[in-house]
C-alpha cells in the first residue's frame, strides 16, 4: 500500500519539479482515510498527476501500462502482490523496500536441520531469518524474470552522526548483496532533502 505517500510525493517533486519530466502516480491502499490524505495533498500541491485508489493491491487491475513499481513498507504480501502486478505488466523498474514479511514466519513449521531448528527457536532470530529468505525469494524471482537486481541503501537524512559514520550498515548490506551475486548502491541525498 502507499500509506501516506512520501515516497511517491518526494519522487513526484524530484521527476516533475527538478527533472522536469512528466510523470503520473497511482497510489494504491486498503485505509482509506490515508488515501484520502494523500488525494488532499496532491490537490493542495496541484499535483493533477498524482491519484490514490481505497483498494487491496492484490485486487488492482491497472488502468494502463506503468513504467515503474514504488513500494516501501507495503506489509506482508502487499509487496509481493505488488511485484507480481509489476512483472505481469512488464515493467521497466521496480522499487521496492519491503515491510513487515509474516508469511513464512506463520507458516513456518520445522526444519528436518536441527542447527536450523536451534537457531530459529528464539522468536526475533526466526522473525528476521524467514524475513530475510522472504526478500532473497523476492531477488531470485526478480532475476529469474530478466530483473536485473540491485541492493540499495539510501540516506535521506541521519539523526544520529556515529551510526551514520560507523558504515556498518552499509558494509552488512554490500556483504549480503555480494552472496547474492547482485549489485549493491549508496546514493546519499541528505543535501538534496
Amino acid at each position: 500500500g502507499c500509506g501516506k505517500s512520501y515516497l511517491s510525493f518526494a519522487l513526484n517533486y524530484y521527476i516533475k519539479e527538478v527533472l522536469g519530466k512528466n510523470c503520473y502516480f497511482t497510489g494504491l491502499d486498503y485505509n482509506g482515510a490515508v488515501i484520502a490524505e494523500s488525494a488532499r495533498i496532491a490537490k493542495q500541491l496541484h499535483y493533477n498527476n498524482m491519484q490514490f485508489i481505497e483498494t487491496d493491491i492484490g485486487a488492482y487491475e491497472p488502468d494502463g501500462q506503468y513504467d515503474m513499481l514504488l513500494t516501501l513498507h507495503a506489509c506482508d504480501t502487499a509487496t509481493d502482490y505488488a511485484i507480481a502486478s509489476a512483472i505481469k505488466q512488464n515493467s521497466k523498474a521496480i522499487l521496492s523496500g519491503p515491510c513487515c514479511q509474516h508469511e513464512l514466519n506463520q507458516n513456518y513449521k520445522q526444519s528436518s536441520n536441527q542447527a536450523i531448528n536451534q537457531m530459529l527457536k528464539y522468536g526475533i532470530v526466526k522473525e528476521r531469518f524467514l524475513s530475510l529468505t522472504t526478500d532473497v525469494m523476492r531477488c531470485e524471482l526478480l532475476k529469474e524474470k530478466g530483473y536485473d537486481v540491485a541492493g540499495m541503501n539510501c540516506r535521506f537524512f541521519c539523526e544520529d552522526e556515529a551510526l551514520l559514520h560507523s558504515g556498518d550498515d552499509i558494509r552488512d548490506a554490500k556483504a549480503v548483496c555480494e552472496k547474492l551475486s547482485i549489485h549493491f548502491f549508496v546514493s546519499d541525498l541528505r543535501k538534496e532533502f
